[in-house]
């Protein structure tokens, strides 16, 4: 671990409560999120698209700039978002969350600019999935590649569905839905693509989701939604709920997975900052890193092209080597 800046207070005194970070072109982005209200549906979120402040450290220069304000994107009630990054540009989808998934708008962030850019959008019909009426979508990114012209992301919604965003041309189209029968007492709660194949692990919803670090399956992109089970082996991580906070694609093939929290009695937890790395094969392998976070370090960024983790703290900006 190696100290590359001074922390988040150095630049905001007072920082949000939370953040989604990203790392794009050499830079680690801090979007601060801000509090929605759902009263229609007696809920609500932290989201970026309802406007606040963003923050970026240069990993070279070791220097912070900012804070810019943003304004809101939407002022809907009923709307979700997904952060991603493909070559070296960071984009935002936009999604109506509650009674039905379904695709609304597609940004990129300008940099020069610290503004959000709307981008061509069209969907199929058939990306819009009817789902749950008291639930929000389930929305998750599947780790890929950076520099891929593709997005794909998975949405647990009534049954799981698989899409893919073209970056080329704006549009959204689900791939397929998952065979139920396949995925039996559980739901896929983390995705990896890799090798035309997106592998999943699961978590099981009872009191609370139970994350379960031995079953993960393998849905080839060519088939029909049916996943196949992957034998895995080695030291897995000791995370409960939904499984680890942080995973990323490694330019070496492997998946790794970063922090989490551990069930403590019915209703409590505690942190673990154990990372840890899954070696694809057959067996796939549970292999654990000599690398430990530290509950402060809540903030993490990945940076493919070197292979480096950062944490940002309120006290620092740390880089950690595998």
């Amino acid at each position: 671990m190696t100290k590359v800046g001074e922390g988040l207070k150095s630049v905001v005194p007072e920082p949000a409560e939370y953040y989604t970070t990203v790392f794009v072109d050499g830079k680690i982005w801090l979007f601060g999120l801000t509090y929605k209200d759902q009263k229609t549906h007696n809920w609500g979120h932290r989201v970026a698209f309802h406007g606040g402040h963003v923050v970026a450290f240069d990993v070279n220069s070791g220097t912070w700039e900012g804070p810019y304000e943003i304004p809101e994107l939407s002022d809907e009630e009923n709307q979700g978002e997904l952060f991603f990054v493909r070559n070296n540009a960071l984009h935002l989808l936009l999604y109506k969350e509650f009674l039905r998934f379904e695709p609304k708008a597609l940004y990129t962030w300008d940099t020069a600019s610290k503004s959000w850019q709307g981008k061509t959008f069209s969907m199929s019909g058939s990306a819009i999935a009817d789902g749950c009426e008291c639930n929000p979508a389930g929305v998750k990114l599947v780790d890929d590649e950076p520099s891929a012209d593709t997005v794909t992301f998975f949405v647990n919604h009534g049954k799981t569905h698989l899409y893919e965003i073209d970056l080329n041309s704006g549009h959204v189209s689900k791939r397929c839905d998952l065979n139920k029968e396949e995925i039996i007492n559980g739901a896929p709660v983390l995705g990896c693509k890799k090798d035309d194949k997106v592998y999943f692990f699961f978590a099981v919803h009872g009191c609370v989701y139970r994350w379960e670090s031995g079953r993960l399956q393998a849905l080839p992109l060519s088939g029909n939604g049916n996943p196949e089970p992957v034998q895995i082996q080695g030291e897995p991580p000791h995370f409960g709920f939904t499984g680890s906070r942080f995973t990323h694609l490694r330019p070496n093939g492997e998946w790794g997975h970063a922090t989490g929290a551990q069930q403590v009695g019915m209703c409590d937890s505690r942190f673990v900052g154990d990372v840890h790395n899954v070696k694809f094969g057959e067996p796939a392998v549970w292999e654990k890193s000599a690398t430990t976070l530290e509950e402060a370090h809540k903030n993490i960024a990945y940076d493919y092209s070197t292979d480096t983790l950062y944490t940002i703290s309120d006290e620092a900006v740390e880089k950690h080597s595998f």
